[in-house]
């Protein structure tokens, strides 16, 4: 009964899981700036073997929404929304994440994998 019911509806979560080419590149965005502006943390991450998709996901496909209060994703959405063209637009929301993976640093470079992906997944990033 069990292997009926998987295999019904495992092709249907993997269609809802699957990536546009756009939400990717925006995490390798991410990731490349990340690697960019700190060396040393993008390659703490990798040695942990933490995927940004691990975090970007999220934050991109919700436009940050679960990440901060409402005020905040209002004054967010409203700074996003008023940058000229898609590709600012995109631009803006990369360098923003980039901003909340470097803003936590400090406590990043003492996490392992699992306290790592819990600092980034935790709404209201904060350096603890």
């Amino acid at each position: 009964m069990f292997e009926v019911c998987v295999s019904f509806h495992v092709p249907s979560l993997l269609t809802c899981v699957q990536m546009t080419a756009c939400e990717q590149g925006r995490m390798h965005q991410v990731d490349y700036l990340v690697s960019r502006h700190d060396p040393d943390l993008h390659e703490h991450l990798c040695d942990l073997g933490i995927d940004p998709t691990f975090y970007t996901l999220r934050w991109i496909t919700t436009l940050l929404s679960r990440e901060f209060d409402l005020p905040d994703v209002l004054r967010l959405w409203d700074a996003l929304l008023s940058e000229k063209g898609t590709r600012n637009r995109e631009r803006w929301l990369a360098y923003f994440c980039t901003s909340m993976v470097l803003h936590i640093r400090g406590t990043l470079l003492t996490c392992d994998f699992g306290d790592a992906i819990h600092v980034l997944q935790v709404p209201y990033l904060r350096d603890r």
